[in-house]
């Protein structure tokens, strides 16, 4: 694999809209916040081609987060000299090639605070089923922060399994990216806060969910998937989006999920070093 320069963006831009619903992370973060730099999700990236063609691609995000797209014969034993000199947060992506990628490190078995294989979902938004349930979902920007930020430092801690102190600052640099892409709105109801959904990647005409968060004493009770469902519709209706993915962090988002719509599709794996690590 060779280092990617900004003249091979174009080609790097059409070899992840192929794959696009196991690319949205790298496609999204190279769309929105390009190669140069500057921004903790720009990239940079290292690709195989075969011909004129890219096979294979190895994306590493500002902020350490190691994102591959390859086929089943991906170089990633090169990836160690690559990557030799990065310090890395984690992994993300497709099973099928996060893990023999981390096994090529000698990563596996780093300390984590997540290790997960999860389903993924994907949905054509003419399929969408919007639960008939309370709630009225509200921008971000129109919702009071404080409980905004205890919601998002849960999730960190019990989705992400963050410590609390690192929570915290996680939480904080999160709303922050919210409020500036407009991406992250609540379901309320009389005034009530009860679910909170977003968008962590879009590109082409797909949005990938993420995020999403019911406080556990208003669980069990279809606020997240009307929230999620609502969110799709909206941007649905208003021509932004006809696909969406999102992958499931435990069996009743699955079944959330399952219920608007979304059917399996794959498995994503989530890998998220306890300390930045070097290979």
């Amino acid at each position: 694999m060779i280092p990617a320069t900004l003249d091979d963006r174009e080609a790097i831009a059409a070899f992840l809209g192929r794959h696009v619903m196991t690319a949205m992370f790298p496609l999204s973060n190279l769309l929105r916040y390009g190669m140069a730099g500057g921004h903790r999700h720009a990239m940079r990236f290292w690709i195989a081609r075969k011909g004129e063609e890219i096979t294979d691609l190895l994306g590493v995000s500002e902020s350490g987060m190691v994102m591959p797209q390859g086929t089943s014969a991906a170089p990633w034993a090169s990836a160690r000299t690559l990557l030799h000199d990065l310090p890395l947060a984690g992994f993300v992506g497709a099973k099928d090639q996060v893990r023999p990628l981390c096994t090529a490190l000698g990563l596996s078995a780093q300390p984590m605070s997540i290790d997960d294989d999860e389903p993924q979902f994907a949905l054509d938004l003419s399929d969408l089923r919007v639960p008939d349930v309370p709630g009225e979902l509200v921008p971000l920007s129109d919702t009071h922060r404080p409980f905004l930020y205890d919601w998002r430092v849960a999730y960190e801690i019990e989705v992400v399994g963050r410590s609390p102190e690192r929570a915290e600052a996680e939480a904080e640099a999160a709303i922050s990216d919210w409020l500036v892409q407009g991406s992250h709105a609540v379901l309320i109801d009389d005034g009530a806060p009860l679910a909170l959904t977003g968008i962590n990647a879009s590109a082409l005409d797909v949005v990938q969910v993420g995020g999403v968060y019911t406080p556990p004493e208003l669980r069990g009770r279809g606020y997240a998937r009307r929230a999620v469902a609502v969110h799709l519709a909206g941007l649905r209706d208003a021509g932004r989006a006809s696909r969406a993915t999102l992958f499931a962090a435990s069996e009743s988002a699955a079944r959330a999920y399952i219920a608007i719509g979304f059917e399996r599709i794959g498995t994503f794996s989530i890998c998220l070093f306890e300390e930045p690590t070097h290979v």
